[in-house]
């Protein structure tokens, strides 16, 4: 043990012993931050052995609420290493928007290793908002690989579907693209939300969804307008690459939805450049 660790292991005892809650927190606070720096020396991930326990991890949660931002701030340290498991005790921690916002960024701290636990916690009827929101804001290009669980997201869970498609359409850009042709399936999907969410997606992709030319041509004349919408400025992003959509866009052009013949009047001057 380092110095450093008995100190921490001294404070705890004694303040165990004088039952001073108040001290009681601060020691183990103190303790896990000690363990944390001790294993990182040894090379151990805070979270990954049967040595440290769920339930620090879970008093680290408590001291989020500490009136000290010192104390807080040496708690989130400890919990952006921890691992993915204590993802659902820290979205039950958020009691207020204050709270759920800390949890949030602590989250985010853990980066993209969080994103699946996330997405299974969906199920839940009682954290699947929660965990929508910290989905959303923690998934970014790195998570691009689970573009085929979030459309099925989209398709087998309405209750979340606006957390699955935001999240969808923020994880595609032109890394995405070879997932072109199973979003331009979805285009044909029967849930025209996901039909609305895919076209969004494509035009994120961009040039590099150039294979998705015809599937977004075929939706210019889909029933939703709100899909032909998507279809038209999904087209425009793509510029040059949708040049052969030029006709089906001049068609467009004179849609009854004063919205989607603007966007495709927009878009066919953006493919012609």
């Amino acid at each position: 043990m380092t110095i450093l660790g008995w100190i921490a292991s001294s404070y705890s005892s004694y303040y165990a012993r004088t039952r001073n809650s108040a001290w009681t927190a601060a020691s183990m606070l103190f303790l896990a931050c000690a363990l944390s720096h001790t294993r990182a020396q040894a090379g151990v991930t805070v979270g990954a052995d049967a040595e440290y326990p769920v339930r620090d991890a879970r008093e680290l949660i408590g001291a989020l609420r500490d009136p000290q931002p010192a104390a807080q701030k040496a708690a989130k340290a400890v919990l952006e290493r921890a691992d993915p498991a204590m993802i659902e005790d820290l979205l039950r921690y958020g009691r207020t928007s204050g709270q759920r916002e800390t949890a949030q960024k602590v989250m985010a701290k853990m980066g993209p290793k969080v994103v699946p636990t996330l997405l299974g916690l969906l199920e839940s009827p009682e954290l699947r908002n929660r965990a929508g929101a910290a989905l959303f804001q923690v998934a970014g290009p790195e998570s691009v690989v689970l573009v085929p669980e979030l459309l099925s997201c989209l398709r087998v869970k309405p209750e979340v579907s606006r957390y699955c498609g935001d999240t969808l359409i923020k994880v595609c850009g032109p890394k995405a693209a070879a997932h072109a042709p199973l979003l331009a399936k979805a285009l044909t999907d029967s849930d025209p939300l996901v039909r609305v969410y895919a076209a969004t997606a494509l035009g994120r992709i961009g040039a590099h969804a150039k294979s998705a030319v015809p599937a977004l041509v075929k939706a210019l004349d889909d029933g939703e307008s709100a899909v032909r919408l998507r279809a038209a400025v999904a087209l425009g992003e793509m510029r040059s690459a949708a040049r052969e959509a030029a006709p089906a866009l001049k068609k467009a052009a004179s849609d009854p939805v004063t919205e989607v013949a603007r966007a495709a009047r927009e878009a066919l001057r953006r493919t012609r450049g």
